[in-house]
């Protein structure tokens, strides 16, 4: 079975629907979707991978100088084969945290050729 990142991504979906403005929450949710998508197989990784983009997005929005939900949105994108919007997430990490973003580059640049 899914276990905790299911129950945890279930939780964490209530609390987003009392205040979407949740930074964390929205970055735990997030990462709850990609454990899932870890697991998961065609259609229904892809719809966590696509779950895990729009969280991640939503926290980058919500916290914007904060690397993570930017090195996340970069992995989920990159995961489903998004590469352009991907790269764009990389550059705009670029812009606060240049390291962060070199280092991202050289994890994914497999996924980005």
């Amino acid at each position: 079975g899914d276990g905790r990142p299911a129950e945890a991504k279930e939780w964490l979906a209530r609390a987003l629907s009392v205040n979407p403005f949740a930074a964390e929450a929205q970055l735990g949710f997030a990462r709850a979707s990609m454990l899932l998508a870890e697991s998961r197989r065609g259609e229904r990784r892809d719809a966590e991978l696509d779950h895990a983009a729009r969280a991640y997005r939503a926290a980058a929005a919500l916290a914007e100088r904060d690397p993570a939900p930017h090195v996340g949105l970069a992995r989920a994108l990159a995961a489903r084969g998004r590469k352009e919007e991907a790269r764009a997430a990389i550059e705009t990490l670029r812009q606060f945290d240049p390291g962060s973003a070199a280092e991202l580059e050289r994890e994914l640049a497999k996924d980005l050729d």
